[in-house]
Formats: structure tokens, C-alpha cells, sequence
């Protein structure tokens, strides 16, 4: 079994954790902003990687439609007017 590696995220996790608990829907740039007030050095993309397990997934924002063929008709409408006529 691989062995974590040590990162310089490791000793702000604890920090990190409490942020996401609290607020869920943080993004990696506002904690990477945190961080840097916490005297984080190190760089976005790092944060980035070690918040993944954190970030909770967005939900799709769609509502899939199945009609069969025929059943239902859409139709796009565009009027043009010409200086002409």
C-alpha cells in the first residue's frame, strides 16, 4: 500500500476541513484566499488537488426529456425586419 505523500497542505487540512463543514459550497480559489492569510506559501494548484474530497459535486441542472417520435414539436421563431420592405 502506497504511502500518502507529504504535502505542505498536510498542516492546514485540520483548517480546511472546519471550512468545509461549515461552508460546503467554498471553491478552492476562496480557500486558497484563506490560506494565504493563514500564511499558506504554497501554490492554487495545490489546493485545488487537495480540496477535491471536500468539493461536493454540483447536481446537473437539465431535466432530461423523452418523447417518442412524433409525440411532441419544437418550433424557434425569428422575425427580421428589412429597411427595404
Amino acid at each position: 500500500m502506497e504511502k500518502p505523500r507529504e504535502t505542505i497542505l498536510r498542516s492546514y487540512e485540520w483548517l480546511i476541513e472546519s471550512w468545509y463543514e461549515e461552508y460546503p459550497g467554498l471553491r478552492a480559489t476562496q480557500v486558497y484566499e484563506r490560506l494565504r492569510g493563514y500564511g499558506y506559501s504554497g501554490c492554487y494548484e495545490t489546493v485545488c488537488i487537495g480540496t477535491r474530497r471536500f468539493r461536493k459535486r454540483r447536481k446537473e441542472s437539465y431535466h432530461q426529456l423523452n418523447f417518442l417520435p412524433g409525440e411532441c414539436a419544437q418550433v424557434d421563431w425569428l422575425e427580421v425586419g428589412f429597411p427595404w420592405g
